[in-house]
């Protein structure tokens, strides 16, 4: 929008994921699947949401970075608003919440493992709000979408997010499969609106 003069008084961006990869936590013993790391992927085609138990238990979490530093100088957000698109079939035998916390992780995923498994939920992490609920589908190539903080926008660097289980973050030991998946291709998108 540009006003008389020319100037122009903000606008609208969609920003891909930069960033898209999960942590897992896997052990015969549920409280150690939850408190230790195992694992990552930052390569596959999807990113995984949830808990089971196949043998063991295995609890994945999600993390997400948009490169936010390219707005104009002096932006104000206005709003924020994620979206992702699922992917494969909906596993959630057990239904949850796919909650999305606002959590400044530490690159890189390999390196920074444990921490950032760690810190997905709860600590310096700050729940934004509940992306889906399981219960009310969560169908491949469905794009779904919640608003976020515009104060969590991080104009000067990198705005980073993590993507996980409500029952994860409660401690309610699966029973089977609790597991959703979201896309690589499409990658998530962060839609920023900002005014100068």
């Amino acid at each position: 929008m540009k006003p008389k003069g020319g100037r122009s008084t903000g606008g609208t961006v969609w920003i891909n994921a930069e960033i898209l990869g999960y942590i897992s936590g896997a052990s015969a013993v549920y409280a150690t699947a939850r408190a230790t790391s195992t694992g990552y992927n930052q390569v596959a085609d999807t990113a995984v949401i949830g808990q089971y138990l196949l043998g063991a238990y295995e609890c994945d979490r999600t993390f997400l970075s948009f490169d936010t530093s390219a707005l104009p100088s002096g932006a104000a957000v206005s709003a924020a608003t994620l979206y992702v698109v699922a992917s494969g079939v909906d596993q959630s035998d057990t239904d949850f919440n796919v909650q999305v916390y606002r959590y400044v992780w530490i690159e890189t995923l390999a390196a920074n493992q444990e921490a950032n498994y760690d810190g997905a939920y709860g600590g310096t992490a700050t729940l934004e709000g509940t992306l889906r609920a399981t219960a009310d589908g969560f169908v491949s190539g469905t794009t779904y979408s919640m608003a976020l903080s515009a104060a969590g926008v991080n104009t000067a660097g990198d705005s980073k997010y993590t993507i996980v289980s409500s029952a994860d973050v409660s401690g309610a030991a699966p029973i089977g499969l609790e597991v959703v998946r979201i896309a690589r291709t499409p990658l998530p998108i962060l839609e920023v609106t900002y005014t100068l």
